[in-house]
């Protein structure tokens, strides 16, 4: 007699978004010495006539950090941020002083490490009894983003900047 396997159920981001939303605040707060807030649309869209020009801070625009995980469902954490909102970030974490140097390199590591703790704390919360592995963050310079949302996305402000944090859901 055969066994059928059984198909593990893809969650939908709206299950997980409260969870995955208090996550990034508390990262946010907690670890990088910023706040966070949710935001809609309009003031979203607001914040982003606002992001300066690479020419002005001679540095790329935007950086998208990606941490995929898999274990008891599998997918993806994306959190996209201007790159001044990154340097910002990158400079309290590592306790430098506003106007130090600091190297894109050092911005990207540790724009990688917010979306690492982001997805890492959320899946300790939603999921405590549950095993996940994440990935190593993949940090990628991006255009920009829209004002618009898809099902998989949410909107926030970090200190004033626009800030879109993901997550998608493939079957494990």
């Amino acid at each position: 007699m055969c066994s059928q396997v059984s198909q593990r159920r893809v969650p939908a981001f709206s299950e997980h978004v409260d969870t995955l939303k208090q996550a990034i605040v508390d990262v946010a707060q907690e670890s990088f010495f910023s706040f966070a807030e949710f935001c809609g649309p309009e003031r979203f869209a607001e914040a982003l006539t606002l992001v300066p020009s690479p020419a002005v801070v001679g540095s790329p625009l935007w950086l998208a950090a990606r941490v995929d995980f898999s274990g008891a469902f599998a997918g993806s954490v994306t959190v996209t941020l201007p790159y001044v909102l990154a340097a910002d970030m990158a400079a309290a974490l590592g306790g430098l002083a506003p106007g130090d140097d600091i190297t894109q390199e050092l911005v990207a590591d540790a724009t990688g490490e917010f979306a690492n703790m982001v997805c890492g704390t959320w899946l300790t919360r939603a999921c405590a009894r549950r095993k996940f592995d994440l990935a190593s963050p993949a940090v990628d310079v991006v255009p920009g983003v829209s004002a618009s949302r898809s099902e998989d996305e949410d909107l926030l402000m970090i200190n004033e900047w626009p800030v879109k944090l993901a997550a998608t859901f493939v079957p494990a």
